[in-house]
């Protein structure tokens, strides 16, 4: 026991995902191919999900954890997890955490219920999908209720891992607080209803060590939506940098994010970002840019991800010749006929010409 006081704390992202569906409406739906996109990225980077029981493990025994640890988890528990999930993560030898709003179970597939206009997995399904090695379940509560607002959560809480227990004769001991809904007081009713592993939403990695408090464990959400980004660099005339990089979010919910910028000098055994930069409630609205420095080796490589810079949402490579120039004036080139560009000069007023023409009409 006394290896715990002196165990380092390791940084475990807890991504939370509601629902992977071909039909995308809001942030609560990420798409089955951006789903994958994530996965593949994230076993890209080399990390490597982890369960519930291996992290307490850390906590109490310091038994090591992977490099790059992390949990995927999703709320409810939709039937497309086992067309649109399952294979992806089995491609990658992952885990995922499924919490049950567990009066939304229907016993077969022949009286398949619906929760939000889904419709759900069923105790059959469940129960099958124990015997693998690919969903871990844990409960949501029965009803699917914010236990700030109810009279009795923990008999919310108790009734959900009681509900587990009775229709597939496993004890679940993992739980996640729906809407959001936290306080020192729920996770109190949390503990006296058994559970030994609780997770709220945070927006915030997860640290776990000899202090973790496992039944308020921080998570990530996936934000949802169709997003698309668009990407440029701009060199500048300015010393001391090359240029700009230029972001824009012409579409998708507005979210927090990172912005990382790599050059193909890829000295050294750690790839190290030349240039990176967040911003808040990045929408339609907003463009993001972020300075580079003037030694960059082309071509760049632009990544978008979530604020922690877990999730990559969109990512593009820039050959110098997609490169655009930025004009003395800050205002872009103007085109003539013939596609000559002639560029805004600022005037010198200790030049004994004080004007320039900038357009002369061609003779054809």
């Amino acid at each position: 026991m006394r290896a715990r006081f002196f165990l380092p704390t390791v940084e475990v992202p807890i991504l939370l995902y509601d629902r992977v569906s071909d039909s995308v409406s809001g942030i609560y739906d990420v798409s089955a191919e951006d789903f994958h996109a994530h996965i593949e990225a994230l076993a890209a980077d080399e990390y490597k999900t982890v369960s519930p029981s291996r992290l307490r493990a850390y906590a109490i025994w310091g038994i090591p954890l992977p490099e790059r640890p992390f949990v995927i988890t999703f709320d409810n528990a939709y039937r497309s997890l086992l067309s649109n999930v399952k294979p992806v993560l089995q491609e990658q030898n992952y885990s995922a955490i499924i919490n049950l709003a567990t009066t939304y179970m229907a016993p077969d597939p022949a009286g398949r219920l619906m929760l939000n206009g889904e419709p759900m997995l069923t105790w059959s399904e469940i129960k099958n999908e124990m015997d693998g090695d690919v969903f871990i379940f844990g409960g949501h509560t029965r009803n699917y209720v914010d236990l700030e607002r109810h009279i009795n959560p923990f008999n919310e809480i108790r009734a959900s891992r009681t509900d587990i227990k009775r229709a597939t004769d496993f004890k679940s001991s993992i739980f996640s607080y729906p809407f959001g809904a936290f306080t020192s007081k729920l996770a109190d009713d949390a503990k006296r209803a058994k559970i030994k592993f609780a997770m709220r939403y945070g927006n915030e990695i997860a640290k776990i060590g000899a202090e973790t408090d496992f039944l308020a464990l921080p998570r990530l959400r996936v934000v949802g939506g169709r997003h698309v980004f668009n990407a440029e660099v701009i060199e500048s005339i300015s010393s001391g940098v090359f240029g700009k990089v230029r972001i824009t979010h012409p579409a998708g919910p507005s979210m927090d994010m990172s912005v990382l910028v790599y050059d193909s000098n890829l000295q050294g055994e750690v790839i190290k970002p030349v240039a990176r930069g967040e911003i808040a409630d990045f929408d339609s609205n907003k463009t993001f840019e972020i300075d580079l420095p003037s030694d960059i080796v082309f071509p760049l490589i632009i990544s978008v991800f979530d604020k922690s810079c877990i999730v990559r949402y969109f990512e593009t490579t820039v050959p110098k010749i997609s490169v655009k120039r930025e004009s003395a004036l800050g205002h872009p080139p103007i085109k003539l006929e013939y596609e000559v560009d002639i560029m805004p000069v600022e005037l010198n007023l200790n030049d004994e010409v004080k004007t320039i023409i900038q357009n002369e009409s061609l003779e054809r």
